[in-house]
């Protein structure tokens, strides 16, 4: 069965498909709205309670380090550590012990937070139980619940506990410090009993709901928080990675005094750095209790957005699909040197590029068409003539290898040699039709042009070569050598019977260096002027040509006139150590 996409059309898919999509949506919003949206109203709740939560932690922090704060200076206090010190003279000891009392007298007076402070000592003058300020003897230490706990660090918090003082009994949230000397000594132990109604005025703002406040060690520190805390819960709260979030949970397996199976959402945050936890569990009941009526809202809502949503989708994918309608029936009628179905011009989008992008493919397939059938023609043309002109070479060296023989047959041994060696020029101007040659095959082609000139001559021209043995093995053009050594003859020694060509080749940096010097008249002033001219000078213009259209600016000719006289012409171009692929190279990337 052929797929819906590529058989229907799109306008129909479009609106199939908008049509689908809305009344699924509706019915997902049938079904499913009520628990959606306790869901939102669960993530909405928790989000305010994370950030209660947090401010709340905030709050109790404050709290923890002015109690810590205070704790630190009492405990670094000179008038303090001077009391704990003195062990044998009761007259100063006792002193001491009234500044000491003075002092921490204010520190409770002035907070609104500390109901009384503890010191436990060595051999103290006065044990005042039940006094705000009491000073207790330091073996009491291990007869108190928390003792394993201030055991194990120089400061802890100690959980809710009742504590008795001359005002009254009193529940409250206890800081303990270890007391030092400035040599390190141990001396005692200081317990600041902060008022629990200063944690719980904290814990109950802004809502009614129950919190739990547990410390870094996951303790609760309320007889509250201990109560709620049941063993499973526990396990949830030490299986917590975040330092906050939230998470539902099922009530009954994991608080007490709920019932079972009562869905619940618990929120918790951390404290940085103490990592005191703060942890709110709510009712699910109560945060799904506007569920079904958003519910029934949304979903008469989509009822009644229904209709309009359906008509704005047809109009919408008519709208669509119609600019897509007129390409493809201008796509389908186009033909080649016929009037084209007319695309509107007033579109600015991406059906406005669509149409323009059209109208040049168009305007460049009759382009391409009409240089199709030109080249075709040319084609042709350069067919017959490439028959002809394969026909002249053969002709050519045929022609001179009879007059060789016939040479040798009449004892001209000199018309011979010529006959022999431009016999051999041909055969490497032939080569089968290739472009490129070694360097070693057009050497010997310069070569037998110029051993011509010496028989010409009488052995009034000297050849002098300094080729590299690397060079020869290179590619290069064919005809690359032979016209400029051409143009020492004939420019460089008109009027002359005597001179000197020198042929050097090197490789240098990947580079192939041709340079041939002669000993001639030199450059003529207007040198330049004339190798721009259409006329004459046809061999160097030649070779700039063809090694501009093979190497781009890869390709160097310098021209110059050396100190001692004469013309020295330099190519320079990429060494090829393969021939390239069809005759041709870097033409490309010429420009590069």
């Amino acid at each position: 069965m052929q797929h819906p996409f590529k058989r229907w059309r799109i306008d129909i898919l479009l609106f199939g498909s908008f049509a689908l999509l809305i009344l699924l949506l509706l019915a997902a919003v049938g079904w499913g709205a009520f628990r959606l949206s306790s869901q939102q109203l669960a993530e909405n709740t928790s989000v305010y309670q994370a950030r209660l939560l947090k401010e709340l932690n905030q709050q109790l922090g404050i709290l923890r380090q002015s109690v810590e704060q205070t704790s630190l200076s009492i405990a670094r206090d000179p008038a303090l550590l001077e009391h704990l010190a003195i062990r044998r003279d009761a007259y100063a000891k006792y002193r001491s012990y009234q500044n000491v009392i003075n002092n921490l007298k204010g520190q409770v007076i002035s907070s609104s937070t500390i109901f009384s402070i503890q010191i436990y000592m060595y051999d103290p003058i006065v044990i005042g139980e039940k006094e705000d300020i009491a000073m207790l003897p330091h073996d009491r230490l291990q007869g108190e619940a928390w003792y394993d706990l201030a055991a194990k660090s120089d400061f802890v918090w100690i959980p809710e506990r009742e504590v008795v003082t001359d005002r009254g009994r009193k529940k409250v949230i206890s800081f303990a410090r270890k007391i030092y000397a400035p040599d390190l000594a141990y001396m005692g132990l200081i317990v600041i009993n902060v008022k629990l109604e200063a944690f719980e005025s904290v814990l109950r703002r802004n809502s009614e709901a129950q919190r739990l406040l547990l410390d870094s060690g996951n303790r609760p520190m309320t007889a509250d928080s201990g109560t709620r805390l049941t063993p499973e819960l526990l396990e949830v709260v030490r299986a917590l990675e975040k330092e906050e979030g939230y998470m539902p949970m099922n009530r009954g397996d994991g608080e007490r005094g709920a019932s079972s199976g009562e869905k619940a959402l618990m929120v918790w945050s951390k404290a940085f750095p103490d990592g005191w936890m703060l942890i709110e569990i709510t009712p699910w009941r109560e945060i799904a209790s506007g569920s079904w009526r958003l519910a029934l809202t949304l979903f008469m809502l989509g009822l009644s957005a229904l209709l309009p949503a359906l008509l704005l989708t047809l109009y919408l994918s008519r709208q669509f699909t119609r600019p897509v309608r007129l390409l493809v029936r201008s796509m389908s009628g186009f033909t080649i040197h016929q009037p084209d179905t007319p695309l509107p011009n007033d579109y600015r989008n991406e059906f406005g590029s669509l149409f323009g992008g059209f109208r040049k493919l168009r305007e460049r397939v009759d382009e391409l068409y009409a240089a199709q059938q030109a080249q075709y023609a040319r084609q042709k043309e350069a067919e017959l003539q490439a028959l002809q002109a394969s026909i002249n070479p053969h002709f050519l060296y045929n022609t001179l290898d009879q007059l060789n023989w016939m040479a040798i047959e009449a004892g001209h041994e000199m018309m011979s040699r010529v006959l022999e060696l431009m016999g051999r020029m041909f055969r490497t101007t032939l080569s089968n039709g290739e472009t490129w040659i070694t360097l070693e095959e057009e050497l010997n082609h310069t070569l037998c042009y110029l051993e011509i000139q010496q028989l010409r001559w009488k052995g009034e021209l000297a050849v002098e070569t300094e080729v590299e043995p690397d060079c020869l093995t290179l590619y290069v053009p064919k005809l690359t050598l032979q016209p400029l050594v051409e143009n020492s003859m004939v420019h460089g020694f008109h009027g002359r019977h005597s001179g000197t060509v020198r042929i050097l080749a090197d490789v240098r940096d990947g580079r192939i260096r041709l340079q041939v010097t002669d000993d001639g008249v030199g450059l003529a002033a207007d040198w330049r002027e004339r190798r721009n001219r259409k006329t004459g000078g046809y061999g160097l213009r030649n070779i700039e040509e063809r090694l501009d259209a093979y190497f781009g600016i890869d390709c160097k000719i310098v021209a110059e006139a050396p100190e001692s006289g004469g013309t020295s012409v330099t190519l320079s171009f990429p060494a090829l150590r393969e021939k390239p692929e069809g005759g041709r190279s870097h033409v490309a990337d010429r420009d590069h």
